[in-house]
C-alpha cells in the first residue's frame, strides 16, 4: 500500500515465500519481508549491496508491480 505495508497475504503465499509467522500477516512492512529475504541470501549471495529502502519503494528488484527472485531450492 502507500505506506509500504502488505495489506493482504494468504497462507499459500506465505508458504511459497517461506516466511516466518511474524512476517506472514496482513499489515507487515514490505521492507521487513525484503530485509528477511536479503538476510537469507535470496537476492544476492551476501546482501551487502542491496538498498532495502530503495528496493521496497520500487516494489522489488524488477520495479513497480513486479517482485521476482529465486530461492535456493529453485
Amino acid at each position: 500500500d502507500a505506506e509500504g505495508r502488505v495489506p493482504v497475504i494468504n497462507r499459500r503465499a506465505a508458504e511459497l515465500l517461506g516466511l516466518p509467522e511474524r512476517l506472514a500477516q496482513a499489515g507487515v512492512a514490505f521492507r521487513d519481508i525484503l530485509q528477511w529475504q536479503i538476510g537469507r541470501g535470496e537476492f544476492l549471495p551476501d546482501g551487502s549491496s542491496v538498498d532495502v529502502d530503495a528496493m521496497a519503494r520500487a516494489g522489488g528488484l524488477a520495479g513497480p508491480g513486479s517482485y521476482e527472485r529465486e530461492r535456493a531450492n529453485g
